[in-house]
């Protein structure tokens, strides 16, 4: 509830303390760093990286990941720095949920640029390309919303990314 709620300095103590930062709620399965990503409390989410929390635990309902979650966030400032910590943390990045959504694919669902760029500047060039060749297939668009450049780059809405 701590975490869910932001209050980093009482999950600080509960850490302190040896608490299981990996406990859920029978009923919800949403771990404390699940439920922090989910919230956008980014120093709750350093607090619980710090504390050895499982980055890749997913919840139960729909196997989606707090990098998933995290994604998922429309204030893509806060989404792009829980990203970067439970990368920098080694979190999974290409663990997909039970409907089989990456992370990378609800960064481009949500049209949040500078999260794909860093998502796609950690996986290797053939994993990305394969990825966006897989995501337009599984969405059925008959035309994508990027254009690989001469140059090896690709262009996502008028923007580029350089690999």
């Amino acid at each position: 509830m701590a975490a869910a709620k932001g209050f980093v300095d009482v999950v600080k103590v509960l850490c302190n303390a040896n608490a299981d930062v990996n406990k859920t709620p029978t009923c919800t399965s949403a771990t404390p760093l699940y439920m922090a990503c989910l919230n956008g409390h980014m120093a709750v989410v350093r607090a619980l990286c710090l504390a050895k929390a499982d980055l890749d635990k997913e919840f139960l309902r729909n196997k989606q990941t707090p990098l998933i979650v995290a994604a998922k966030n429309e204030k893509f400032q806060i989404a792009n720095e829980i990203a970067k910590t439970l990368s920098a943390a080694h979190a999974d990045l290409e663990k997909a949920s039970a409907t089989k959504v990456t992370p990378l694919h609800m960064a481009c669902m949500n049209g949040n640029f500078e999260l794909v760029e860093g998502l796609a500047n950690c996986l290797c060039l053939s994993n990305f390309c394969t990825f966006l060749r897989r995501f337009c297939q599984e969405y059925e668009w008959e035309s994508m919303p990027f254009h690989f450049l001469l140059d090896g780059s690709l262009m996502l809405e008028s923007r580029v990314l350089r690999f």
